[in-house]
């Protein structure tokens, strides 16, 4: 009655991703939307690994010293180089 369900091909099975691997893949998935799109943080991690749920607090968080502040006021905004 019902088809073999598809399965997603994780890129890291294995192993955890380092924080390089994770920057990257949110940034892959940044450019292929493109400019003024969103992401969710979920479509990174299932795209690093297929057991992803453990991947969340890492992939959701923000980089430890990629960003700098960008306005030293109330705002907490932030820029990238």
């Amino acid at each position: 009655m019902w088809g073999p369900m598809p399965t997603r091909r994780p890129v890291r099975a294995a192993t955890m991703p380092s924080d390089e691997d994770i920057a990257a893949a949110l940034m892959d998935l940044a450019h292929r939307r493109g400019r003024g799109k969103t992401l969710c943080p979920s479509e990174v991690a299932r795209e690093l690994a297929a057991d992803w749920r453990p991947l969340m607090p890492r992939v959701s968080a923000p980089p430890p010293r990629a960003c700098t502040p960008a306005v030293k006021s109330r705002s907490r905004r932030t820029a990238c180089p």
